[in-house]
Formats: C-alpha cells, structure tokens, sequence
C-alpha cells in the first residue's frame, strides 16, 4: 500500500498508528498496576485478565499495521476503535473497552433518568454475572472522532491508490 499513496496519508497513518500503539501500551501497563494490587485471583478472573491484555495487545498490533502501512491496517483500526464507541453496564454485565484517550457521555437508567460524562485514559472493565441492577449506557465521543477520520482516510488511500495504479504506466 505504501508505494500508492501521497506523503500525507503516510503522514496520518503513523500518527494513527502511534496513538493505538501508546494507547495499548498505556492499557497493558495501567491494567497490569491495578491487578498488583489485588490480594486474590480467582480462576475465572484469570480468563478475564487474559482477554483484557489480548484487547490492549490488539491495538498495539493495530498500530503496528499502521505504521507498516499494511493493506489490512485501516481494517484493523476501524475494528478497534468500533469497540471503544460504546460501553454499557446492564443486569451484571458490564463492557467498557479504551485504548487512548476518552471523554464519555452516557444515561444511567438505574433508579431514574442521569446525564453522566467523564474522561481519561485507557481503560478497561469487563464483568459477567455480577450482583447489581446497574443499568448504564456511554460512547467515547474520542473513538467515534477517530472512527470517522479512519473511514475518511480510508476512502482517500483508496482513491490515491486508483489514481497511482492508473497513472503508472503513462
């Protein structure tokens, strides 16, 4: 891919692909400090811990195609930002995936109607069958930013790579 598109696309595909690398990194080590701290690890929070770093893991991979200007980086990227939109906390289930930055805005429905907003840094909660009547929605307005800039770039590296493909045998 990197022989048919203009310096500026390169240009914007390593910065994507530096901030899902630093992004996943930022995770891997945040989450790895949090889980220091806990005195007991049960069985079931291990398989839970495993796929917490394979999240982290996969942006830096994701970045990592970025900066190797792959044909599948964008793919990637959209797939991983895709995941970071939204997070929800519903009857014991809870999903909140961020491998950057976030500012969120959410609706708690618990006991009535709540507006709540917040940000930070990478993050991630994953829960399954716990004991709480929670019922919370949020997106990561930073995710959906870079979700739209991933498609629209995506749409000019496929028109540069037309136009160079057809132009290089003039």
């Amino acid at each position: 891919m990197e022989k048919f598109i203009s310096t500026e696309s390169k240009k914007s595909l390593l910065k994507l692909g530096l901030y899902q690398i630093i992004g996943g990194c930022l995770g891997i080590l945040i989450f790895v400090w949090e889980i220091l701290h806990v005195s007991v690890i049960s069985g079931p929070a291990v398989i839970l811990i495993l796929i917490a770093i394979a999240f982290f893991a996969y942006s830096i991979y994701t970045g990592s195609q970025c900066i190797k200007m792959t044909e599948k980086a964008l793919m990637h990227s959209f797939i991983n930002q895709g995941m970071q939109i939204l997070s929800f906390n519903m009857v014991g289930y809870t999903f909140k995936y961020v491998a950057g930055f976030y500012v969120g805005l959410g609706i708690d429905l618990t006991s009535s109607f709540r507006f709540t907003y917040g940000a930070g840094i990478s993050e991630i909660n994953i829960s399954l069958f716990q004991q709480t009547q929670n019922i919370q929605i949020g997106i990561n307005i930073i995710a959906i930013i870079i979700f739209v800039l991933v498609d629209r770039l995506s749409q000019k590296v496929k028109d540069e790579q037309e136009i160079r493909k057809d132009t290089r045998f003039l």
